[in-house]
Formats: C-alpha cells, sequence, structure tokens
C-alpha cells in the first residue's frame, strides 16, 4: 500500500516549505484539499478543490510526485449549479469558492489551471439566466479577472459569456463596457504575462478588447448610447501622463471603426479635452516667460533636447519610450522652478501628440483617391467643432489648426471656412465676444494660410470694407467717441482689415507686377520679393479701388478705430502704410495718445465690471469678458478697453505635429523697411524698432512709444 508521505517527513525537514508568492495578492482565503473519494459531493461540502494529485512513483528512489488531476467538464457543471442553488438559500460557501476561481491567489501554486478557468465561465454560461443582480459579485468576479493574456479559445469564451450576459441582464451593461474601456487606458503589461499562457503584445491585447466591443455594439445596438456616456467620463484627468492620454485617444479613434454611429461624438469628445489642455498650456507658458529666466524657457518645446520623429506615429514613439517612472526620479533633483518648466514641457508633448494622432486620423478622408463628398463630410465634422468648441474658446493656440491645414486641400473648402468666419460675425444671435472672435479668425487665416488665393483674399477685403461702410454708417450718427462696448463688431472688422493688409498688401496691388508678386506670395521667389519691396517705385502702386478709402473713412471717422484696435497691429500697419503711400496714421495715433478711455468710462459712470458686462446677451459672455479683461490685467492705462491682439493662427511650434503644416503657413515678410521680419510673431510683437525715410517727428515718436 502506498502511503502519502507529508512534506515534513521528506528528507526529514522541519520547516515548512517556501512558497512563491503571485504577481497580485489577494485577502481570499486558500481552499484547502481534500481526499478523493469525497472530490465531486458538492452537495454535502461547502468548498472543493478544482486538482486532484495523482500518485506516481519515481524512477530510482521510489518517492512520490504530484501532478494536477482536473475535474470533468460536468462535475464543475454541477458544482456551479449547486453554488448557485446554495447562494439563493443564503449558504454563500461554495458560491466564494467559485468566486475565487477568478480571483488572483497569493501563491502561485493556487492558480487555477487553464482548463479549470475555462470550465467554469463554460459552467457559468450555461446559467447566465440565473446571474441576475443577486450574483453581481460573482459577475464583477468575472469582469476583474486576467482574460486578455489568455489564449484564443478562452477569448472567444470569455466574448461569448459577455454576449450572453447583457442580452439576459442588461443591468448589467454599463458594468461591463466600463470594463472594456478601463482596458483601454489602464491596461497594465502584466496583463499579457500570465502563468501558464505565452506572451500577449499589446497591440493583441487592444484588439482583443475592440474585437469583444464590436461584437457587443452589433450584438445590443443599444449599447452605443451607454459607451458614448462611458468614453466621456473615462477620458483622462488632464494631470494624467501623455501615454496614458496618447493611448486612450488612439482606442477611442479606433472605436469609430466599428461604430460608425459615435464617430462625431468621439471627435467633438477629443477636441473638447484637446483644447482644455491646450489653454492650459498656453497659461502655465506665459506665466513661466513672466517668471522664469530664458534658459529654462528654451527646454519648453521639447524636454532634455529629445525633439519627437517626424518620421514615427504617436503610438509608435510611445512604445520606443521607457516608462516615466524614471521621470518622477529625476523630478526629485529639480528645485521649483525647474519643476515647473518640466511640467509645462510635458503638457506641451501630451498636446502635441494627441493633434499628430488628429492631423493622422482626418488625413485618409481628404484623399485624392476619395469622392470630394467623402472631404465635405469630413470638414463639416470639423467645422461642427469649431463652431461649438473652439470658436467659443478663449486663447485656444493649436487646436484650430486642424481646420487650418484641411480647409486649404481645396480651394471649396477654403471657401467653406471663410464663409463659416464671415456667416459667425455677421449673426446677430451669436454673442458679440463669439463674433470678435471668428473676425479674428477670419482675419488670421486669410493672412496666413498659403493657399488662399489673390483673388480670395481681395474679395474678402471688399467684403469687409462693405460692412464697416454698413456699420459706419449706422454707428457714426450717436457716436460720442471711441467705444468698445457699444461697436465691438465695427472694431474686430477694423482689426481684422488692418491685420490682413500687413499679410497680404502685395496681393491688394492690381498694377503690371501682378503676375510677378502672386508668385511671390506663394513664397516661389523671396529674392525677387526683397528687391520689388525695395523699389524706388514703392510708393507708386495701383491699388484695388476699395482700399484707400476703405482706410481713410473708417480710420477718421468719430469712432476712432485706431484707439480701440491692438496698438501693435495698429504701429505695425501704420509703418506699411506709410511706406506704401497708401495712409499716413501717425497724427491720429498721436492724438490719440492724449485720449484715456477710462476717464470717459468714469464720466458716464461705467466701472470695470459694469462695462465688461454692458451689452452681453448671457452670464456666459460675461464671464468671458471678465477672463478676458483679467489676461489684459497687467497691461497699463486703457488695455482692457481696447481690442486684444490675439490671432488664433500665429505660428505654430510643436514640433511633432507641426510637419503637417508645411506648405500651407504664410510667414511674416517685411516690406523693406528695416528688413524681413525674424520673428514668428513680428505683427504684434515686434517693437517696430525701424522708421521710415521721412524721418517725421511723430512717426519716431510712435517708435518710442511701441
Amino acid at each position: 500500500m502506498v502511503s502519502l508521505i507529508s512534506p515534513k517527513q521528506i528528507g526529514g525537514a522541519t520547516s515548512p516549505p517556501s512558497r512563491t508568492l503571485a504577481q497580485r495578492p489577494t485577502k481570499s482565503s486558500h481552499r484547502k484539499r481534500s481526499s478523493d473519494d469525497e472530490a465531486y459531493n458538492f452537495a454535502d461540502t461547502p468548498a472543493r478543490s478544482k486538482k486532484r494529485l495523482k500518485v506516481t512513483f519515481g524512477e530510482e528512489h521510489g518517492d512520490k510526485m504530484s501532478q494536477p488531476f482536473e475535474a470533468p467538464l460536468d462535475a464543475i457543471r454541477q458544482e456551479v449549479i449547486f453554488a448557485l442553488d446554495r447562494h439563493a438559500r443564503g449558504d454563500d460557501s461554495l458560491y466564494d469558492s467559485v468566486k475565487q476561481i477568478y480571483t488572483e491567489p497569493m501563491y502561485i501554486e493556487d492558480l487555477p489551471s487553464t482548463t479549470t478557468v475555462h470550465n467554469h465561465t463554460t459552467s457559468l454560461l450555461a446559467q447566465v439566466s440565473r446571474l441576475n443582480r443577486s450574483c453581481s459579485g460573482l459577475v464583477g468576479a468575472v469582469l476583474e479577472s486576467q482574460w486578455l493574456g489568455r489564449d484564443e479559445a478562452y477569448v472567444l469564451l470569455f466574448s461569448r459569456f459577455l454576449g450572453s450576459l447583457l442580452s439576459v441582464h442588461g443591468t448589467y451593461t454599463g458594468e461591463v463596457l466600463r470594463m472594456l474601456v478601463e482596458n483601454l487606458m489602464h491596461e497594465t503589461p502584466q496583463s499579457g504575462h500570465l502563468t501558464q499562457y505565452p506572451t500577449v503584445l499589446r497591440s493583441q491585447r487592444y484588439n482583443r478588447i475592440h474585437s469583444v466591443l464590436k461584437y457587443l455594439l452589433r450584438l445590443i445596438p443599444s449599447a452605443s448610447t451607454i459607451l458614448s456616456n462611458i468614453l466621456a467620463s473615462s477620458f483622462p484627468d488632464p494631470s494624467e501622463t501623455k501615454r496614458v492620454y496618447t493611448i486612450y485617444t488612439h482606442n477611442i479613434l479606433t472605436i469609430t471603426q466599428y461604430a460608425p454611429e459615435l464617430h462625431a461624438e468621439i471627435l467633438a469628445l477629443i477636441t473638447e479635452r484637446l483644447v482644455r489642455v491646450d489653454v492650459q498650456v498656453q497659461d502655465e507658458y506665459e506665466e513661466l516667460e513672466e517668471d522664469l529666466d530664458d534658459g529654462l524657457i528654451q527646454q519648453i518645446p521639447q524636454i532634455d533636447g529629445k525633439e519627437a520623429s517626424a518620421q514615427k506615429t504617436a503610438i509608435e514613439e510611445l512604445d520606443d519610450q521607457s516608462d516615466e517612472s524614471s521621470d518622477e526620479e529625476d523630478e526629485d533633483e529639480l528645485d521649483d522652478e525647474e519643476l515647473r518648466a518640466r511640467n509645462v514641457a510635458k503638457n506641451i508633448q501630451k498636446m502635441d501628440l494627441l493633434l499628430d494622432i488628429l492631423f493622422t486620423h482626418y488625413t485618409p478622408h481628404f484623399s485624392s483617391d476619395l469622392p470630394f463628398e467623402v472631404h465635405e463630410d469630413a470638414f463639416e465634422s470639423l467645422l461642427s467643432q469649431f463652431s461649438t468648441i473652439i470658436l467659443p474658446t478663449y486663447r485656444s493656440r493649436h487646436t484650430q489648426f486642424l481646420l487650418f491645414h484641411f480647409a486649404q486641400t481645396s480651394p471649396i473648402l477654403v471657401d467653406r471656412f471663410i464663409k463659416a468666419c464671415a456667416d459667425t460675425v455677421l449673426s446677430d444671435t451669436r454673442p458679440s465676444l463669439i463674433r470678435q472672435s471668428a473676425a479674428a479668425y477670419l482675419a488670421s487665416f486669410v493672412a496666413r494660410g498659403m493657399h488662399v488665393s489673390k483673388q480670395d483674399v481681395r474679395d474678402i477685403f471688399v467684403v469687409i470694407a462693405d460692412l464697416l461702410t454698413s456699420l459706419r454708417r449706422k454707428y457714426e450718427p450717436t457716436c460720442r467717441g471711441p467705444d468698445l462696448r457699444k461697436y465691438s463688431i465695427y472694431y474686430s472688422l477694423v482689426q481684422a482689415l488692418l491685420y490682413i493688409f500687413c499679410f497680404r498688401w502685395r496681393d491688394l496691388r492690381i498694377d503690371d507686377r501682378d503676375e510677378t508678386d502672386l508668385a511671390g506670395s506663394l513664397g516661389l521667389s523671396d529674392d525677387e520679393d526683397n528687391d520689388e519691396d525695395n523699389d524706388e517705385d514703392m510708393h507708386h502702386h495701383t491699388w484695388i479701388p476699395e482700399l484707400k478709402d476703405a482706410f481713410r473713412v473708417n480710420i477718421t471717422s468719430r469712432l476712432n478705430p485706431l484707439k480701440i484696435c491692438a496698438p501693435v497691429i495698429v504701429g505695425e500697419f501704420a509703418r506699411i502704410a506709410h511706406h506704401l503711400n497708401v495712409f499716413y496714421a501717425f497724427t491720429i495715433i498721436e492724438s490719440n495718445k492724449r485720449l484715456h478711455l477710462g476717464a470717459i468710462m468714469a464720466a458716464e459712470g461705467f466701472t470695470t465690471a459694469s462695462a465688461a458686462a454692458a451689452g452681453t446677451g448671457n452670464h456666459g459672455e460675461v464671464l468671458q469678458s471678465a477672463a478676458r479683461q483679467t489676461a489684459l490685467s497687467a497691461r497699463k492705462d486703457d488695455a482692457w478697453l481696447q481690442l486684444d491682439g490675439y490671432f488664433p493662427f500665429d505660428p505654430y511650434r510643436l514640433p511633432k505635429s507641426r510637419r503637417w503644416l508645411e506648405g500651407d503657413y504664410r510667414e511674416w515678410r517685411d516690406v523693406g523697411v528695416g528688413g524681413r521680419g525674424s520673428s514668428t510673431r513680428d505683427v504684434v510683437d515686434d517693437e517696430n524698432d525701424g522708421s521710415s525715410n521721412d524721418g517725421s517727428e511723430s512717426e519716431d515718436s510712435e517708435d518710442e512709444e511701441d
């Protein structure tokens, strides 16, 4: 007869054997093993082992070796039935035993075998109709179990279980979908390295999640609505790492491929969250410019001098990077200022990667191989996001370049974006701040877009000039002086006209050098442009008929727009217009220096707060006015009563995603007075240290003031 010898008796060991810890501990107790003759007596025994020891003998020493003995599928089916029966009567002993199959044990020796897990899931599938809310603990254990790293057969079985569960018990839909979505964001490398299974790569694990989601959405179409809400609520917090942000964004964009009904909602969600990060980065960067020295500021676009590769996708780049914990260790050695700079740099990288993903996502929709209707549908989606998310957001800095790039893929789309901005400016139903912002977008797009044609520039100039004529005739009879509160749209359009002229004055000439100028405006010959701009004949251009009159009647009107428009825009316009013999504005600028808007407002009984609120149609616009006022609060005198010098398509400096704008963007080109501008925001940042050739006193004083 063979006797079973305890471990203590073998070799005279007196201490208990060491046990290997599993990867993740659990608070669940361990099941005790019982003898073979009572292995399947589930009705009388509360908890049973799922493995039995098969006794064999060594060839040389005759000692026993143990091998797992698997309970047959029929026996496990009976166990599950008994467990559910007892659970219904209030006895959870066997029910808890089944739950433990899906719970990570403390010791590797207690891991259930592949066959055991498979057989239990098969048995639960057969009893899925009984898994109502009273069995939510067991269902939760199954959902939280490690299934992504198992074999394909089990993943298919798990998918069938989820489908059957939701078909019978719809109340679990939210829990199941949330589990899948969380795995798209917080899925860990360990889930692909399970004991007893080959390694499953990250890309394979994501593909498995998407396969299950696709199956469930087809099985239960109503689940799309629930999934949409879960995707929004699960979106990473702005404090999350760029890895989490990027992986989640990439994965929810993949959902749009098999759930087209969610396409618009998912894209709007990504754009909304991207704009939040965009504004946050802009605010933090401006604070750093004020507080930190130049050495720290120079490291902002990239960390440790590492610029993103333009040849790799965002996901490929993340896969190449080491874990971010090493960065966290380095941060312990940084002082507060360096840490602020590092955090801003990380947020910039995060935004850069997200925009690169979006550019990559949209690009195939604008392929020349596709019907133009596909282009139009994709652009309409972008226009919708622009109108509802981007345009109302004050000082968005980079997100809008999606519109800038894809609008220029076709002359028809160029016109469509211009029309969308113009319609918003003219809409009496939109808040005044939104209309002002639309005017800035219109001017910035026309000024900076390389594929905005000369004819488009002229057409827009004439349209704006006509609008100004209409508004001026309406406002001037009752005007008592410059007042941004009352005439904000008028001033926004004047500033748009000044800005367009500063960038595109070459396209507003109609003399015999039009063809050469067109080539220059497209950047085909910079040398020719320099020679042309410095010609002695510079003062004798022929302009489109509306140009000089538009500037003269508006600038000299009682509305006095040069006092309200941003001083940097006004100064640049005055310099260029004088050099080109279009208009001499320095006399009015000098006169305006003696005009204080704050004193006028005080005399009329308006405070800062009331001025911000006056004329606004809703509380939200009052808050936006206050935000703009706060942004300008550091500036002195009348700054808060003047237009902001914000133009949304100022140069794009994100290192990785800027590759998408190659050939789309028009850099600043000076008129030849003081040379070509080297700054990327010359129109609004240039100190105007050059002067015109006449050396007039008024112009010199204006340069000194700027």
